[in-house]
């Protein structure tokens, strides 16, 4: 686990682990709304690419985007509304993944089978803690959106295959 303290903290976690992928490869992007997925993925994607111009966009309405301009296409896919099985048996997962690096924000248990048996990589991002309040007056506050700019914990899991040795070679303080 590694706290970013900001923005280009959490690129430069994306980017190093942008530049250990390659064709096959699956992360899975876990976090609340808000807790940065889609700019970890952003990051990612525009050092994949390496274009930093590239506009890299939510896919949650649009379900799966796709970027061309690195060693291979990078798939992007935001799972939220899809929970069933049938919902996404419609994306072609299993011709997919192999085919290029795949980012999925939202997954859930019904992407099980299509996880690839050489082992995939997932991230976890939320918000770090925040300071106790001064006073207690924001107790019992309504769910608050973390500040864009804010630290992000962000914890990477590998399972199995070579982002095991990989992510020891990270040398983030990633957990496996």
């Amino acid at each position: 686990e590694v706290v970013a303290e900001s923005l280009e903290d959490t690129w430069g976690v994306a980017e190093a682990i942008a530049e250990q992928c390659r064709e096959g490869d699956l992360i899975l992007l876990r976090g609340d709304v808000g807790a940065g997925k889609t700019t970890f993925a952003r990051g990612f994607i525009q050092s994949f690419t390496q274009d930093d111009d590239l506009v890299v966009a939510s896919p949650t309405f649009l379900l799966h985007l796709q970027y061309d301009g690195g060693p291979c296409t990078v798939h992007h896919l935001d799972l939220y509304r899809l929970r069933q099985d049938q919902d996404i048996s419609f994306l072609g997962l299993g011709a997919l993944f192999p085919k290029g690096v795949a980012l999925v924000e939202w997954p859930s248990e019904a992407l099980r089978p299509y996880l690839p048996e050489h082992g995939f990589l997932e991230i976890e991002l939320s918000a770090a803690a925040p300071p106790p309040p001064e006073d207690a007056a924001g107790a019992g506050e309504e769910f608050a959106m973390p500040e864009m700019d804010a630290p992000r914990e962000i914890r990477v899991t590998s399972h199995g295959g070579r982002w095991d040795a990989l992510c020891d070679a990270l040398d983030l303080g990633f957990d496996r």
